[in-house]
């Protein structure tokens, strides 16, 4: 994988296309050993203007392609193991999410955040803060939408005690203006009292051990189950039951997202507004097609989805 990237990255070098390696193939050098934290696929930001020249040469790597133009990243894999997510942005709209929104508008410009490598001609990186702000708010995108799993605060652990100088004002700053301070301090504390010395599992605050519990069912991806559950919460937002009104309106901002959307995800139906009523028309056909059991998984979980709201979900 790291031989892998490096062509790739050599590739981008040539071509004049400036990157950033994000998450995993960063977080793990941190870590006490090689291998010690695994992850699952390369993920680099880069210059989306140049995305067919990255495609181009992924293609003639061999790699299938896959969210070529749609969502905020582009998909790549080759057998056996190789995987990788270029990013043409760090966040995109959700279609039910407030929080998603908020991080598409504070991270659109966010190359002017990012701080010229010396060893390249092309590579950025975030300030120690910035990389901490950003794996924070990718990891909440996780936990409201899907979920996440306990890896995230062991990486948040291992993170700030390799960099114990950070500017705590700018990150709390920072984390306000997303609205996921909160979630932070929880987490940092119940890291610390997780995976610090002396070991203080026997002093939880019920808030994280509430968010511990989740962390642990959730897996390190998160689950449908947990997707579903956490859209029903922000459509409803009041503690009545989950009744029908609300699996309607969810299938239906599934099927028709608000504009808002397209111009994040599915750029070419915003700028062509016309082509939209075929963009259902392709949903529905891939839904009864390629993605027919991805589809029955989820319809599955709208009509079994429980009642016990999270600690952090609220819009």
């Amino acid at each position: 994988m790291d031989a892998e990237r490096e062509k790739l990255l050599a590739f981008l070098e040539e071509n004049a296309i400036w990157y950033m390696p994000l998450k995993g193939i960063l977080l793990q050098r941190l870590y006490p050993q090689l291998g010690a934290r695994e992850f699952a696929d390369n993920d680099i930001l880069f210059d989306a203007e140049r995305w067919e020249s990255v495609r181009d040469y992924m293609n003639r790597e061999g790699y299938k392609t896959k969210n070529i133009i749609m969502f905020s990243h582009d998909t790549y894999h080759k057998p056996p193991l190789y995987n990788f997510e270029m990013h043409r942005r760090l966040f995109s709209e959700g279609i039910n999410s407030v929080f998603l929104h908020t991080c598409a508008d504070y991270y659109a410009g966010v190359r002017q955040r990012l701080i010229k490598d010396e060893s390249n001609g092309f590579g950025y990186h975030f300030s120690d803060e910035d990389f901490y702000i950003y794996n924070l708010a990718h990891a909440f995108g996780h936990y409201e939408q899907s979920g996440t799993g306990v890896r995230m605060l062991l990486d948040l652990f291992v993170y700030c005690r390799a960099k114990p100088e950070m500017d705590e004002t700018y990150i709390e700053e920072q984390l306000a203006k997303l609205g996921i301070l909160e979630f932070e301090r929880t987490c940092r504390s119940l890291a610390e009292k997780l995976f610090g010395w002396p070991y203080q599992y026997d002093q939880l605050a019920d808030n994280e051990r509430k968010l511990l519990s989740r962390l642990e069912n959730f897996g390190t991806y998160g689950k449908l189950s947990n997707k579903v559950y956490n859209a029903f919460e922000r459509i409803q937002q009041d503690s009545r039951p989950i009744v029908w009104q609300t699996r309607f309106k969810y299938l239906w901002r599934q099927i028709f997202p608000k504009l808002q959307w397209y111009q994040e995800n599915v750029p070419f139906c915003f700028r062509n507004r016309w082509a939209i009523p075929f963009f259902w028309v392709y949903r529905l056909f891939w839904i009864l097609t390629a993605g027919r059991k991805q589809g029955m998984q989820e319809l599955k979980a709208i009509f079994s989805a429980s009642n016990d709201p999270g600690p952090f979900c609220d819009d």
